[in-house]
């Protein structure tokens, strides 16, 4: 947090006593956002260490620090509900982060081959519910069906279910 053209890291803003709140919103001039807002922001983290170190443009004065990327969130929504007393549940926090752009780009591509699984995961269920619901129909056993499609037959149970209540 920046104070006084001084920078202050604040490591657990839950602990702040009120009165401490108070005078750091009067100080960086911060004024009293309306509560029930919801609050969009960007958390900017560049490591620093064994330390993320993290700015929020949106936020005067929001500047924090957390050990792990998946703290930011939390740790953001907090300070910034000390900041602007728009409760944390408010805040709707897009990590971003610097990093060596190289791992970066590896890091893309790996979710989007993910993503990319992920829906072939969906597809092939869609279709063995399909597929099962078909050969349910014509009369075959779990136990066939199973065999047929390489899976158990309580794996066949459970998709010929999912197509009963899809």
């Amino acid at each position: 947090m920046v104070v006084g053209g001084r920078r202050t890291v604040v490591a657990r803003h839950s602990k702040i006593p009120e009165l401490t709140v108070k005078a750091i919103r009067k100080q960086l001039g911060v004024t009293e956002a309306r509560k029930g807002e919801e609050m969009k922001v960007t958390a900017h983290a560049v490591r620093s260490g064994d330390w993320w170190s993290v700015d929020v443009p949106e936020v005067d004065g929001l500047f924090t620090q957390a050990r792990r990327l998946d703290h930011i969130p939390a740790m953001v929504a907090d300070a910034g509900e000390l900041l602007t007393d728009i409760p944390a549940a408010e805040f709707e926090v897009t990590l971003d982060y610097d990093f060596d752009p190289a791992a970066r780009r590896e890091i893309e591509e790996v979710k989007q081959l993910n993503a990319a699984a992920q829906r072939a995961v969906d597809e092939a269920s869609r279709q063995s519910r399909a597929v099962v619901h078909d050969l349910r129909q014509r009369g075959l056993s779990v136990r066939e069906i199973g065999v047929m499609l390489g899976i158990t037959p309580s794996r066949v149970s459970q998709l010929g279910k999912d197509k009963a209540t899809a």
